[in-house]
């Protein structure tokens, strides 16, 4: 009759598993200590951003700081900034009618043609041809 039962809700055991957070902890460490400078090239991407300001944000000096930046992420501080960058231009690109340069300015970029070279190399096309695919 016991047998019957199993399986119809009744509570025949209890599991349970433990873990060391301790050491969750340190794995995410180096990424907690870089939020401050993510948020830092977020916030200011349209600005000059030079790797000592950034270094400077978590006390480092810059070959500390970008040997750091680079063990974390796997790029350097200047090719995140470039992403970040690129990525903000992705948006402007499709959301709204400004020109290419103007984009470009907005994004950080000191001319149009270092942004379409930059765009390129990342993108694989140009900012027009982008701009094209998306809004027909």
């Amino acid at each position: 009759r016991d047998n019957q039962l199993v399986g119809y809700g009744l509570v025949i055991g209890l599991a349970g598993t433990a873990r060391d957070i301790t050491r969750a902890g340190l794995a995410l460490r180096p990424y907690t200590e870089m939020r401050v400078v993510l948020e830092y090239i977020r916030n200011n991407y349209s600005e000059s951003i030079e790797v000592k300001e950034l270094a400077a944000l978590l006390h480092l000096s810059v070959s500390q700081f970008e040997r750091r930046f680079r063990k974390v992420f796997q790029i350097s501080p200047l090719k995140h900034i470039m992403y970040v960058r690129i990525r903000a231009a992705n948006l402007q690109l499709i959301a709204t009618n400004d020109t290419i340069a103007s984009i470009a300015l907005d994004c950080g970029f000191y001319d149009h043609s270092h942004f379409t070279r930059n765009f390129r190399k990342i993108m694989g096309v140009s900012p027009r041809e982008y701009r094209k695919q998306y809004l027909g």
